[in-house]
């Protein structure tokens, strides 16, 4: 009888371990569908002057400042986040366009011929008693075909041409 329910027993964790992979599997290749679906997303790292080229696009990226942090130092407790704000000059075939761009208040998205750009990582990070110089900045930023998920229309602003 002992022999019996050990038997059982060890049955019902081996089909408690297979399900479990079986649904593991099922939402890691769920996960790994979602993170792909965005397959035209390209991230560039910038530091302040940089000039960097936009594969597949028709234009290049400048980060000419980094004219406001205002990111909560680490071992700080605040009552925000804060924000990072960028200066980017778009420099197309035939002008260029300046625009601000924010990491956590609108616009948060910028829009230039036909790319969604914004900024996915500042560095370094901020630290309290510690000033960070326009050199140490490492800005990531996203440029994607896609319109970025959960953007409303207020987050997003679109840069034309004259």
């Amino acid at each position: 009888m002992m022999k019996t329910r050990r038997q059982w027993l060890i049955v019902a964790v081996l089909l408690l371990c297979v399900s479990a992979a079986a649904v593991y599997g099922y939402v890691a290749a769920g996960t790994r569908a979602e993170v792909s679906v965005n397959v035209q997303a390209k991230t560039v790292e910038m530091k302040v002057g940089e000039e960097k080229t936009v594969a597949g696009a028709d234009f290049t990226l400048l980060l000419a400042s980094v004219p406001e942090d205002s990111r909560c130092p680490e071992g700080v407790n605040c009552i925000w986040a804060g924000t990072v704000g960028v200066e980017l000059v778009f420099c197309g075939p035939k002008s260029e366009r300046t625009a601000r761009l924010n990491s956590a208040s609108p616009p948060r998205t910028l829009k230039y011929r036909g790319r969604y750009i914004r900024i996915v990582n500042v560095g370094p990070r901020k630290v309290e008693g510690r000033e960070i110089k326009p050199s140490d900045y490492v800005v990531t930023i996203e440029v994607s075909k896609d319109r970025p998920a959960g953007e409303g229309d207020g987050d997003i602003v679109e840069i034309k041409d004259e």
